[in-house]
């Protein structure tokens, strides 16, 4: 993406978080608990004419949907996805739309009184193999030529409060979008764009954990996605540890 683009969407997105948050929100206000400002700044950065927003198709609700496309904006869980997905790919080209915290900040409730904490600067930055765990819930689509999707790296901060029922524990209240920060699109035969730049052409998945910033089952899962869709390839062993190969 040039220069120019990317300042085409920083104008695009501090024009949507006007709309939502300017217009529907004349200020943040912690009330109601839910999680939607994130996936709303997106869809009128995505679409800023309402009526294209949230149209019936098949018995399903798309989130947009502009002449043969449609776009999904999922903040999480891409399990929900899979039987819109069945449904929407035959008939229509679908861009899935998924944030990633590049810059996060963390902001903590206080739910007796509800003053906010100050702002506290994760030292985790948002990379784009975030997105590979959630792509393992519909690998089945990968392959898919109607299918896209596309990574927005934003600025957020994310408001949370003490979990009334394990001491110790935080439940994540709402995320807020602050700042476009760029945004890079994948589709059939692409998605290794998405492998760290760092990683070698053979690696063991020790070496993707060091690179990507993954671990456990996410990184697993992430493994799993990238054979799956053809953008490496198990080629054998070192000691006890697969060997991975990383396609032309």
């Amino acid at each position: 993406m040039t220069k120019d683009e990317t300042a085409v969407n920083e104008v695009r997105f501090a024009r949507a978080l006007d709309e939502y948050l300017g217009n529907e929100h004349k200020r943040y206000n912690i009330g109601t608990l839910c999680e939607g400002t994130l996936h709303m700044v997106l869809k009128y950065f995505i679409c800023p004419d309402m009526a294209y927003h949230e149209v019936p198709i098949d018995g399903y609700i798309a989130d947009v949907l502009q002449g043969d496309v449609i776009t999904e904006i999922q903040t999480r869980d891409f399990r929900n996805l899979r039987d819109k997905l069945e449904a929407f790919l035959p008939l229509y080209k679908v861009n899935v739309v998924y944030p990633i915290a590049y810059v996060k900040r963390i902001c903590k409730i206080d739910k007796n009184n509800g003053e906010i904490s100050k702002p506290r600067k994760s030292p985790k930055k948002g990379r784009a193999t975030d997105i590979l765990p959630e792509l393992f819930y519909i690998k089945e689509h990968l392959e898919n030529p109607n299918l896209s999707v596309q990574l927005c790296f934003l600025e957020i901060t994310e408001y949370k409060y003490d979990n009334p029922k394990r001491r110790g524990r935080t439940v994540r209240y709402d995320r807020v979008p602050t700042a476009y920060v760029s945004q890079m699109s994948v589709g059939n035969g692409e998605y290794s764009k998405l492998l760290p730049p760092e990683l070698p052409e053979e690696f063991t998945a020790k070496d993707f954990a060091r690179h990507s910033g993954l671990c456990g089952m996410n990184l697993s899962s992430a493994i799993k996605t990238l054979c799956e869709c053809g953008a490496v390839t198990r080629i054998g062993k070192n000691g006890r540890a697969y060997v991975y190969k990383i396609n032309d």
